[in-house]
This record gives C-alpha cells, structure tokens and sequence, in this order.
C-alpha cells in the first residue's frame, strides 16, 4: 500500500536495487500499484497492452538506452 504513493521513478529504481523489490515489483499481481503511482503523477493508462507497466515507466523515465550490447555499423557492412 506504501508504494502505491511512490513516484514511478522511484519504483523502477526500487525494483532494481534488491531481488525481493524486483519480484515484487515486477509481478503481474503489483500492476496496480504502478496504475496508482503513474495516477498520482497525472499520467493515465497506457493502451499498448503487450507492454508491462514497469517496461513504460523504463521506456518513459530512464535515461540511458536499454540496449547495451549495440555494435556500430557502417555503410560498407562491417562493424
């Protein structure tokens, strides 16, 4: 219930800083709280439903790029 008062910044950070938040917080049974969360910041409902609550609040909140393992490419084809 403590976390359904949260910033959507603050539970994205949350689930990333201990195994139980991040099970916790990234459970289909927690999609509530981050409807509230992202609520209470003026934000309503996302229609993409192959998305997860958690994945919009990375896409929307993070600031570095989720793609780690980018290789440059160049136009003659090698990296």
């Amino acid at each position: 219930q403590i976390l359904s008062h949260v910033q959507p910044v603050t539970l994205l950070r949350l689930s990333r800083t201990a195994k139980i938040f991040r099970r916790l917080l990234l459970s289909k049974t927690s999609r509530g709280i981050w409807k509230r969360a992202f609520a209470n910041e003026g934000i309503g409902e996302f229609k993409a439903g192959d998305w997860s609550e958690p994945q919009w609040a990375a896409l929307i909140l993070d600031k570095e790029c989720a793609v780690r393992s980018f290789r440059r490419w160049s136009f003659s084809g090698r990296s």
